[in-house]
């Protein structure tokens, strides 16, 4: 299914949400920007509550892709108010990962939630329409696995070992919902910059900065995971890559200010080492000695 698909499924299987919205052909009124004609045969009752969701994407260097999700949720006074049905969009797509088929994992943001009136002169007599426009920010979640020796899985392996019980995205495989909490906590890790430091006769030294995002569902679960991870680099003071090599922790930095989606709570410096690969040259034929 596409990113589109998934968000309306995910809202028509809402049981709460969908008791509070009218119907259409026998389904919630929940229409992808176009809605039907105020005369069409598909509408047997009342036109609202109904809710048109739009979704708008854009190339972003380092997510791939970034995006909005417009959800407007219209009803009016002889009906139920909006607000009461802005807390079930809120709940449904809220954190959520959706993996559409072919891309990576897509994440929905809440933003902002602003609310609008269309007829208002009078709204009372006149059956103006009230309603809310929920902003979600669509932020995509890439494997950020490269080549060996690849800091990024060496990292990922070693939060697997520190907490078994985490999923990483990006590298472990996703349902088309998922959403992390407190038992079942989510990392990302991400390479943010990489630079040759140094060489000797065998080995190049490199430099690299990586970031993690924690995502769990509250702040308290989000500090007690960030503090468990600083504590055991600074413990440890490296990981061990996959040919076992070690990667060095220069510098640990925690921010907990960092929104936990669209940063990363902790900024690591490491570096490792790349062998060098040994050249071998025409080999000597026809040697004779006495």
């Amino acid at each position: 299914m596409t990113l589109s698909e998934l968000i309306y499924a995910r809202l028509k299987s809402g049981a709460a949400l969908a008791g509070k919205l009218t119907v259409f052909e026998g389904s919630p009124a929940i229409f992808n920007v176009k809605v039907p004609g105020d005369t069409d045969i598909g509408w047997t009752g009342p036109q609202c509550p109904r809710i048109v969701f739009s979704l708008d994407m854009q190339a972003n260097s380092e997510r791939q892709s970034l995006g909005r999700l417009t959800v407007d949720i219209i009803s009016n006074v002889k009906s139920l108010y909006p607000e009461d049905i802005e807390v079930e969009v809120r709940a449904l797509l809220r954190d959520v990962f959706m993996t559409p088929t072919g891309e990576p994992p897509y994440c929905l943001t809440w933003n902002s939630s602003d609310n609008f009136e269309i007829n208002s002169n009078n709204l009372q007599s006149n059956g103006g329409e009230i309603g809310i426009t929920c902003l979600f920010d669509v932020l995509a979640f890439p494997a950020q696995i490269t080549t060996d020796p690849d800091p990024i899985l060496a990292l990922s392996r070693y939060i697997k070992a520190i907490i078994p019980e985490s999923v990483m995205i990006g590298q472990d495989k996703l349902t088309d919902y998922f959403s992390a909490d407190i038992l079942k906590p989510a990392f990302y890790a991400r390479l943010n910059t990489l630079e040759r430091d140094s060489e000797t006769y065998s080995v190049i030294w490199m430099q690299a900065s990586l970031g993690i995002s924690i995502i769990s569902p509250t702040a308290e679960s989000r500090l007690k995971l960030i503090k468990h991870l600083t504590d055991a680099f600074a413990i440890d003071g490296e990981i061990t890559m996959l040919d076992g090599s070690p990667m060095t922790l220069r510098s640990v930095v925690a921010d907990i200010s960092v929104d936990y989606l669209t940063g990363g709570q902790i900024a690591l410096s490491v570096r490792y080492g790349i062998l060098r690969r040994t050249v071998s040259g025409n080999l000597l034929s026809k040697i004779y000695y006495n």
